[in-house]
C-alpha cells in the first residue's frame, strides 16, 4: 500500500519541503497523510474543473505546484476549494517554492523544454544554458528568439524585448522571476526567459543590455508536471499517475 506520506516523503527527497521560501505554503495542504493512494493527478493548481476531474478518474491525491492553501483561512465556505477537497475526500500535497529551487524542478526542465545545453541550475534556482548548435548559425536575434520560445513551450503569444545581440547563452525562470534579471546578465545570458516581469524590470533590462521574453506564468511552469509524473511513476508502479487535462490558466489572446 502506498501512502500521500510515502509520496510526500519521495518529493521531499529531490525538492526538500524545507527549502521553501519563507512565505510559502507547502505540503500536505489537506486531507491524511496516513490515506491509500491508487491514483493521483497532478496539475498546476487546484481548480473546480480540477477537483471534478480528480472525482471522475477516482483519485485519492492531486499534487499541484501553486499551493492550494496560501493564506489564512478566515472562513470556509462551500465554494472554497478546500471545502469541496474535504466534501470529495480528496488529499493534496503542494511544492511550490521547493520546486522552483530543486535542481531537478521547475527551470532544469523550462531550460531542458527550450533545448539549452549544458544546463546548470543556481542556489537561486535560476537555471542557464547554451543555444543549441543547429541554431548558433547566423543572427539568433530578439525576435527569431521570442518566436523560438513560443514554438517550443507552445504558446499562444509571447511578449519580448528587442535587444539587438546575437543570442547565444539563456537564462530561465518560470513563473515571477523577472526580478532576476540582473542575476541573468551575472550568468552570461543574453536572453532571459521568464513567466511574469514588471514593468521597471523590462526597463532595466534594456539598460543591462539583456533580452527579456515574457512566455507566460503557465506556459513556464507548467513544463515541469510531466517530468514530475514520470519520475513518481517510476517510484510507485502501483499507483497510476495522471496529468490534468482540464486545467488552464484562463488566459486568451485577441
Amino acid at each position: 500500500m502506498t501512502t500521500v506520506k510515502d509520496i510526500y516523503d519521495f518529493i521531499d527527497s529531490f525538492a526538500p519541503f524545507t527549502s521553501a521560501l519563507d512565505f510559502d505554503n507547502v505540503g500536505i495542504l489537506v486531507g491524511d497523510k496516513n490515506a491509500d493512494v491508487r491514483k493521483v493527478l497532478l496539475s498546476l493548481d487546484v481548480t473546480e474543473e480540477v477537483i471534478g476531474e480528480a472525482d471522475r478518474i477516482q483519485a485519492q491525491l492531486i499534487i499541484t505546484h501553486h499551493p492550494v492553501i496560501f493564506r489564512a483561512i478566515k472562513s470556509l465556505e462551500s465554494n472554497a476549494l478546500p471545502y469541496m477537497l474535504a466534501r470529495k475526500n480528496l488529499n493534496v500535497i503542494s511544492a511550490h517554492t521547493n520546486l522552483d529551487l530543486s535542481p531537478d524542478g521547475v527551470n532544469f526542465h523550462l531550460a531542458q523544454k527550450l533545448g539549452l545545453e549544458n544546463i546548470t541550475v543556481t542556489k537561486d534556482g535560476i537555471a542557464v544554458g547554451d543555444i543549441e548548435n543547429p541554431y548558433r548559425w547566423g543572427n539568433f536575434s530578439s525576435r527569431r528568439f521570442a518566436e523560438f520560445v513560443k514554438k517550443h513551450l507552445d504558446c499562444k503569444g509571447v511578449r519580448y524585448t528587442d535587444i539587438p545581440n546575437d543570442i547565444k547563452r539563456v537564462a530561465v525562470g518560470g513563473g515571477a522571476c523577472g526580478e532576476y534579471i540582473c542575476l541573468a546578465k551575472e550568468l552570461g545570458a543574453d536572453a532571459f526567459v521568464t513567466g511574469e516581469i514588471k514593468h521597471n524590470f523590462i526597463i532595466e533590462s534594456h539598460a543591462l543590455p539583456l533580452t527579456v521574453v515574457d512566455a507566460g506564468h503557465y506556459k513556464t511552469e507548467d513544463v515541469v508536471i510531466n517530468p514530475l509524473k514520470e519520475k513518481l511513476q517510476k517510484a510507485f508502479d502501483e499507483v497510476t499517475f495522471v496529468k490534468s487535462q482540464t486545467f488552464t490558466d484562463y488566459i486568451n489572446y485577441v
